[in-house]
């Protein structure tokens, strides 16, 4: 089959990408019926604070890849970056307070 022809195939089939198309470029796919309910931003926010740890995780507690093999073993290394997360923002919450005392 030539080229032209398969190109013309998959263009009317379409992709998942073309079905919807935004009114204005950087706009959001989701109407406003669902974005004005109360229940929207709750997950929004947090899957915000998940990605968060997940980021600091990965830039700062150098665990792009794991050097343990076995659930267990990876369960625990990923437990004590988690725990060392914790501390560092519990001592940037409490350094304010401790300042001001």
């Amino acid at each position: 089959m030539p080229r032209e022809q398969t190109r013309h195939r998959q263009s009317r089939q379409g992709h998942a990408g073309e079905t919807f198309r935004r009114p204005w470029p950087g706009s959001s796919a989701i109407d406003g019926r669902t974005t004005r309910q109360e229940g929207y931003a709750k997950p929004i926010a947090a899957r915000r604070g998940i990605k968060k740890v997940f980021g600091w995780i990965k830039q700062w507690g150098g665990l792009r890849q794991f050097k343990v093999r076995r659930t267990e073993n990876v369960s625990a290394v990923f437990g004590l970056h988690v725990i060392a997360y914790s501390l560092i923002r519990l001592g940037n919450l409490l350094s304010p307070a401790m300042e001001a005392a």
